[in-house]
């Protein structure tokens, strides 16, 4: 990450770009409640750096974003990700982008259908794990002032980074040591090459926004997990996926809808494992009070379910299969951005899984930040095999972070 801030120091000089660095650095701790396991670790400290620069030159533009963190007490958590590495044209009625792109298709507070196209980095938030770029050639086309197509090519994958056996987060005393792309009948293939196409309509339209997408490409969200001897190996399966968002205002509430069916290859493997054709749908409902004091508070009630499989594949695929949610967001409004808000999602199907978490942020000053997260997970197993949430019963988290800017 030095280098790279280095080589745009230096380079940005010698071309007549328009340009935009920015940048923050944080110190982040985190303790989860103590286990009975010894090797999990606990608490970790970290630093992490991110970075965005942007730059432009008539009708070419560039960006580059990312972050590097490194623990100092849980080496498996250091990482480096690339979420964009772009070069753009852009013309009155059409843009071409190639490079590394980060896809935020989402509507949705807390449960996303259709933002699957990046990889993941696991062992960060579980509500919204980090996402890791993925490479493509898009193509834009703006059809008068509210139309838009996107249609999209994928060369490979970046499979996703999962979590080692010393993580809180993880699926117990296993490491993932081998990533490959599964190609159906039991086979795989350690090659990242692999050709995927997408296109996606979008409208814009008065109090709100539609979009249709279709997708045939490896799913990076749901994957198999099989042991190889030393540890564990992740199988990602292609898919054909077919969805949309909706938003639309109501007066004083926003109702929003997400929904994804996914379509695989009809493959004994996948199937055993929990994957098959499948109908994610989420929606939600906003209201936003505007207080006498310019203050703020938006409530938030969101619902998700998977249809067409039983209930245990419903929980691998997800961890929030069958689930509620009921939060709030506070903005006090003021010089130091003050900000409260939380949550708790219920899950429906399992009565004993619940997940509660708080969050309270505001700034020290102008370069600095300071945040608090609090995570409770109690979603007690009722099986000898824990699946989806079950995986993080106990697993209550405080996490601090301090952020500075530059």
């Amino acid at each position: 990450m030095k280098k790279l801030f280095v080589l745009l120091t230096l380079i940005t000089p010698v071309f007549s770009f328009q340009y935009r660095f920015e940048g923050e650095t944080s110190i982040e701790a985190r303790v989860f409640k103590k286990d009975r396991f010894s090797s999990t670790k606990d608490h970790s400290f970290a630093n992490k750096t991110a970075i965005k620069w942007r730059a432009k030159h008539e009708n070419y533009s560039a960006e580059i974003r990312g972050f590097a963190r490194r623990d100092l007490s849980q080496k498996s958590r250091d990482v480096s990700i690339l979420e964009e590495f772009s070069l753009s044209y852009e013309e009155n009625s059409y843009e071409i982008k190639v490079g590394s792109k980060m896809f935020n298709w989402s509507a949705l507070e807390a449960f996303h259908p259709v933002d699957n196209v990046n990889s993941r980095n696991y062992d960060s938030n579980v509500e919204s794990p980090e996402k890791i770029g993925q490479n493509v050639i898009q193509y834009k086309k703006l059809i008068g002032e509210s139309i838009v197509w996107d249609f999209y090519y994928m060369p490979d994958f970046r499979h996703s980074k999962l979590t080692g056996k010393d993580s809180r987060l993880g699926l117990g005393s296993f490491d993932f040591n081998n990533y490959k792309l599964y190609q159906g009948n039991n086979q795989s293939t350690n090659s990242s090459t692999k050709d995927q196409y997408g296109v996606r309509y979008q409208r814009n339209f008065e109090g709100g926004d539609i979009s249709f997408h279709y997708l045939d490409f490896i799913d990076k969200t749901h994957f198999l997990v099989q042991a190889n001897g030393v540890g564990l190996q992740a199988l990602f399966p292609m898919v054909k996926q077919y969805g949309g968002t909706l938003q639309q205002i109501f007066g004083e509430y926003t109702l929003k809808v997400e929904a994804a069916y996914r379509d695989y290859d009809k493959d004994a493997t996948l199937v055993a494992n929990g994957i098959e054709d499948h109908l994610q749908l989420a929606m939600g409902l906003e209201k936003t009070i505007y207080h006498d004091n310019s203050q703020e508070t938006t409530w938030i009630l969101e619902a998700q379910n998977i249809f067409g499989v039983d209930e245990k594949s419903r929980q691998s695929l997800d961890f929030f299969q069958r689930d509620i949610l009921l939060g709030f967001r506070h903005s006090f409004n003021d010089v130091m951005s003050k900000e409260l808000s939380g949550s708790i999602i219920v899950d429906l199907e399992e009565s004993k899984q619940i997940l509660v978490s708080t969050t309270w942020a505001q700034r020290l000053s102008d370069t600095s930040k300071f945040k608090f997260h609090l995570r409770m997970i109690d979603a007690y197993p009722n099986v000898k095999v824990p699946v989806g949430l079950q995986h993080l019963n106990q697993d209550h988290q405080v996490l601090l972070e301090y952020i500075r800017f530059f």
